[in-house]
């Protein structure tokens, strides 16, 4: 373990220290750095306190340089984040390498011994305490605030949400045995060509021998050719593929890997994970669980813990999207007690129409109208609203308010199911920018201002909202009414061709969608977007601050919904609820509306 104090010489300690002779105080003013805080922590917690009588370390005396940089936008990783703030120091690479071969035995067993790699790793291992000093010393700190909702994170990570492990086995069990049975009549249809239904290369060869040409076999592609209409041997082999891709089935591999000793899957969560402050998941991704087509999900489970595929087959034909359909059943309460879930009702929206003072949008909400048909009247000139023109209502309110064009809002119908044509899609969007004309006068107000502080480095305003864009060092910073800041780090104005036409855009470094640091263009819609999904954060993350202050202990929150775990017949769905829904000071006028059940089961 290599250490140091604030800025003073960096010590290397090993496992035949005696902690009596370290230069180390353990007292309630001494705070713990360290990058990925919460790893540190455990070992801290398992290894060195349990096996060898270290002092405890307290939770809140631990802070983390990954939560800072997640904090500013910035690659997670030590070896990234210090790429990214080009610091003095950097992570060793050499000494990275030479750390995973220590750590695996050679191939015909026994352990590398080298002295010069074992020096190799003290030096890495002391490197990356520079590395986490110079991180800490180049972005400001977290917030009070912000500390208490990091600290909240640590907790709920740690706790974690028990697992139904018998429905786990199961139905690893019953997706094997299914997996198999696909194999066989992959065989038999391809006459032996394809083996698996997961040799893609083979299935494609075998495919264009019959005839039919696939540069892709992912869910869209096979969906797309069987659409078109191909023979029904060719069908029935696409339809075994699309079976077998079921990725959502994994899910229970990664909680059977997972499960803790006291039955618990934990560490779920990253803080700070998106760019607006929002968590991400990890392990299981608790943020893209499949809904699945099965209503009767207790039915289901039942059927699943047989573990008799012919009885599942029987009853849910697609015995994929079956076993699919129950993985959000399978996180569950512990014996003696009940999950409690409250989600936010449409969170953004109210958000949007909260922050443009768009008048009409806000009554809608607060008097409890359905904004969905309302949007659809407007759209399709009526006030006699079916399912479908709800639908194509609901899209452009959740779609829209962000500058979604024609185009994407089109594409955004036919991934749900619906096709709409161009004229009603330009139709749509349009409606949505006159019914909502604050809305897309905030896309422009925002550009405007976060614009003029790149160019001048003065702090702007947006007009009346309680909004504003400041520069420090390497950052764009934009206020929002929590008083928490959105970072964007080394941000320009670059000249760039739109619709036909030379204009200005705002260009930041920031993390893409395949995890690398890139520089990426922003407009107004953009802005707009980050900000209310960063307000609708805060008053997620101040809610659950609320409701386990109030002895409601949070096991789980995914998108806008807040889960805890209570005993049974104590606590209140109702009083969890109104906890959920206060207000903050600094949203005031935001119309919040939640909805709540009380279960044994995680469900949507």
């Amino acid at each position: 373990m290599a250490y140091a104090y604030d800025n003073d010489t960096v010590f290397l300690i090993d496992r035949e220290t005696d902690i009596a002779d370290l230069p180390l105080t353990f007292n309630e003013n001494d705070i713990f750095h360290a990058h990925y805080s919460m790893f540190e922590n455990y070992i801290w917690h398992h290894i060195l306190v349990k096996r060898y009588g270290w002092p405890k370390i307290p939770l809140k005396q631990w802070r983390c340089t990954a939560a800072l940089a997640g904090s500013h936008a910035l690659p997670r990783s030590l070896e990234n984040t210090a790429l990214a703030l080009n610091l003095t120091h950097k992570k060793d690479m050499e000494g990275k390498r030479t750390m995973l071969k220590l750590c695996k035995p050679k191939a015909k067993g026994g352990w590398h011994e080298d002295p010069a790699d074992f020096e190799k790793l003290f030096n890495y291992c002391m490197e990356d305490v520079k590395v986490e000093r110079e991180i800490h010393a180049a972005l400001p700190k977290l917030t009070p605030k912000e500390l208490q909702v990091w600290f909240l994170d640590q907790k709920i990570n740690t706790r974690g949400i028990a697992v139904d492990m018998e429905l786990v086995e199961a139905a690893i069990i019953i997706s094997d045995q299914h997996v198999e049975d696909c194999n066989v009549k992959m065989m038999k249809l391809t006459d032996g060509q394809v083996d698996k239904a997961t040799q893609v290369a083979r299935m494609k060869k075998w495919i264009g021998s019959q005839g039919v040409y696939v540069d892709s076999l992912d869910k869209a592609a096979i969906a797309q050719v069987i659409s078109d209409g191909v023979d029904p041997k060719i069908l029935e082999v696409l339809r075994l593929r699309q079976q077998v891709a079921r990725t959502s089935v994994k899910k229970y591999e990664a909680l059977k890997n997972a499960v803790t000793p006291d039955g618990r899957v934990k560490d779920l969560f990253v803080y700070h994970g998106a760019s607006t402050g929002r968590w991400t998941g990890k392990i299981v991704q608790p943020h893209n669980l499949p809904r699945g087509s099965v209503k009767d999900v207790e039915t289901c489970i039942k059927a699943i813990k047989t573990k008799n595929l012919n009885t599942i087959k029987f009853l849910y034909p697609n015995v994929m999207d079956a076993i699919s359909s129950c993985v959000r059943g399978a996180l569950i309460a512990a014996p003696g007690k009940d999950l409690l879930c409250v989600d936010f009702a449409s969170i953004e929206a109210r958000g949007l129409a909260w922050l443009a003072n768009e008048e009409e949008a806000l009554n809608e909400f607060k008097t409890g109208e359905d904004s969905y048909v309302k949007m659809a009247e407007a759209i399709f000139d009526t006030t006699t609203i079916n399912k479908d023109q709800r639908f194509v209502g609901k899209t452009a309110v959740l779609g829209c308010g962000y500058g979604m064009g024609w185009k994407v809002f089109q594409a955004s119908c036919a991934s749900m199911g619906q096709e709409v044509s161009e004229g009603l899609a330009r139709i749509a969007v349009t409606a949505f920018r006159k019914k909502n004309a604050k809305i897309k006068q905030l896309w422009q107000d925002v550009e405007n201002a976060a614009m003029n502080t790149i160019k001048t480095g003065n702090s702007t305003s947006v007009n009346d909202k309680p909004v504003i864009f400041t520069m420090l060092k390497d950052f764009l910073y934009c206020g929002l009414p929590s008083g928490r800041k959105l970072a964007y780090h080394l941000p320009q104005i670059r000249r760039v061709e739109k619709f036909d036409n030379i204009v200005d855009e705002i260009s930041f470094m920031g993390v893409s969608m395949g995890n690398k640091y890139t520089r990426q263009g922003v407009w107004g819609g953009t802005l707009v977007e980050n900000i209310i999904q960063a307000i609708c954060r805060d008053l997620l993350a101040e809610a659950m601050l609320r409701v386990e202050a109030a002895g409601y202990p949070v096991v789980l929150h995914v998108h806008d919904e807040i889960v805890s775990e209570v005993k049974e017949k104590t606590k209140s769905l109702n009083e969890f609820t109104d906890i959920i829904t206060q207000v903050p000071k600094w949203a005031t006028g935001f119309p919040i509306a939640a909805e709540g059940w009380r279960g044994k089961r995680y469900k949507k």
